[in-house]
């Protein structure tokens, strides 16, 4: 609960000081470690960031829960699908949403699902959703996830595209919906208790041991493979923040007007959800604390956690399997492409092969900086 991370601020009173909470599980969701808040607790039953008592919009770290994990599950984009860094259109004609520092993309800008993960671009989680429908994408983060605090209001584009809820989410929930990335698909209910036993010494309250389908192992595999580009792409907006001597899957998030900073990752050990804001709404001066705050928290308090910890690597499923692709095309690499990539696939659904190169010239490689098996 100390402020190691942060500047200076002993100049104003701890209520008007910036705020941060985080919540540490293993992936069967028993929390091992939380905090609530920064600075000294003042009593018992006080206010928890951590646990929903004032839930904050989460921003973009809400994309893999509400756009690309139903992407993939329900076999409507692939790694490798090519969709435009270009907004939708509204009916007065303007294009929304913008990218960060305002850009709209470029119709002709072509991405990949990690090219536009990775660097956390609007657009194209926008234009996935109009694909998929705003129901489809809300019943996961309801039924799929189990977020606590979703409002009917969330059932709409920039809620579900940019994170902009309508109450927001605890870092809790967060930190057990990102854990399905890391366990083969599978939700826990966190827990803080090994069994309550009442005066009888009948046990009347048990965790969840086995855990819900949440999505498939497929689904699981290629998620945990891709939210490791935000970490290893040059881009990536969590690049530097991985966990030393561990693979990392992470993402950001930051919501409207700099209010909300979050990190939501994890290791083969463990998942942690770190958010970052202050008590009275207000935006978080990045000349002061850095672009990415939350993250900066992340990174110190995991590589603690990990010191000593045993070499450990995810274990993933015979359902997921890597292959080239075609730049030019998205689909599988054919011997006349020219320019490939690599990506991860469901064995269930892979794309058919390129049939276009050899009758159009290629381009370069859209991302030099794929290279999934970097560790940090």
């Amino acid at each position: 609960t100390n402020r190691t991370t942060f500047a200076d601020e002993s100049g104003k009173e701890e209520q008007d000081k910036i705020q941060s909470a985080m919540v540490i599980m293993n992936y069967e969701g028993r929390i091992m470690g939380i905090a609530g808040a920064l600075g000294p607790k003042t009593g018992n039953r006080v206010l928890s960031y951590a646990t929903g008592g004032d839930p904050r919009n989460p921003g973009s770290s809400i994309k893999p829960l509400s756009v690309y994990t139903p992407a993939i599950e329900g076999d409507y984009f692939y790694w490798s699908t090519r969709i435009p860094n270009y907004g939708i259109t509204l009916s007065d004609g303007s294009v929304w949403p913008k990218n960060y520092g305002g850009y709209t993309g470029d119709i002709t800008d072509l991405r990949t699902l990690p090219q536009a993960l990775a660097p956390s671009l609007n657009t194209v989680p926008a234009r996935m959703i109009q694909t998929m429908g705003t129901s489809y994408c809300y019943a996961f983060l309801r039924d799929r996830f189990h977020l606590t605090t979703l409002d009917p209001a969330d059932n709409d584009f920039a809620p579900l595209a940019i994170g902009d809820m309508a109450h927001g989410v605890s870092p809790l929930d967060m930190a057990a919906a990102y854990a399905v990335f890391g366990n083969g698909g599978l939700y826990y209910t966190p827990y803080s208790y090994y069994e309550v036993r009442d005066a009888d010494d009948k046990v009347i309250l048990k965790p969840d041991e086995e855990g819900q389908r949440s999505i498939s192992e497929g689904t699981a595999d290629v998620m945990n493979h891709m939210l490791q580009t935000p970490v290893t792409y040059s881009n990536g907006t969590a690049n530097g923040y991985g966990v030393k001597g561990f693979t990392t899957f992470a993402k950001t998030g930051t919501s409207s007007d700099n209010y909300d900073k979050w990190m939501v990752g994890g290791t083969p050990y463990y998942v942690c959800a770190t958010w970052v804001g202050y008590k009275t709404r207000q935006a978080i001066n990045i000349n002061l604390f850095g672009t990415y705050p939350a993250a900066k928290v992340f990174k110190y308090v995991m590589n603690e956690v990990h010191d000593g910890l045993e070499e450990k690597e995810f274990e993933y499923s015979s359902d997921s399997v890597r292959r080239a692709y075609c730049t030019v095309s998205g689909m599988l690499a054919s011997s006349k492409c020219a320019s490939t990539n690599t990506g991860w696939y469901k064995i269930d659904n892979l794309p058919g092969t390129c049939s276009i190169c050899g009758y159009s010239s290629p381009s370069l490689p859209d991302d030099p900086d794929d290279k999934p098996e970097v560790r940090f």
